[in-house]
């Protein structure tokens, strides 16, 4: 019986109708029965506390004609820009197994993540219609 594949990559992800292999990891679509997409979204409230700070630092320093807390400020107001720039959502693909919930992949492209996840529901859909009776 030939093998449909639904997705295959160079990061070593393959699925089929029999199994998915997420690197050296390998599940049996009869054992896995749910597939979704989840969103790990970064706390930003530390770079927004920073950046205010240094705000308010270089505010204080021009009132006060203080060039250590304006240099302090700009500092601040920088850290905080550069900690926010650095905040990124990531995504990932968890798998409902017999065994429980488990995260097999993720990556900060939600295109990617979204194309793996259809490929395990085609998958999951199929199976079905694939096995012999």
């Amino acid at each position: 019986m030939a093998t449909e594949v639904f997705h295959m990559d160079a990061n070593g992800i393959f699925i089929s109708w029999e199994s998915a292999i997420f690197g050296e990891h390998q599940y049996l679509i009869k054992n896995v029965d749910s597939v979704s997409t989840v969103e790990d979204r970064p706390k930003r409230w530390p770079g927004r506390a920073t950046q205010g700070i240094g705000i308010g630092l270089i505010v204080v320093g021009f009132i006060m004609a203080q060039t250590v807390a304006v240099m302090l400020g700009a500092v601040a107001l920088l850290s905080g820009s550069i900690n926010l720039s650095k905040k990124r959502s990531r995504f990932g693909v968890r798998l409902g197994t017999k065994r429980g919930l488990v995260f097999v992949l993720a990556s900060s492209d939600k295109h990617y993540v979204e194309t793996v996840t259809k490929a395990m529901q085609k998958a999951l859909e199929s199976y079905p219609l694939f096995k012999a009776p």
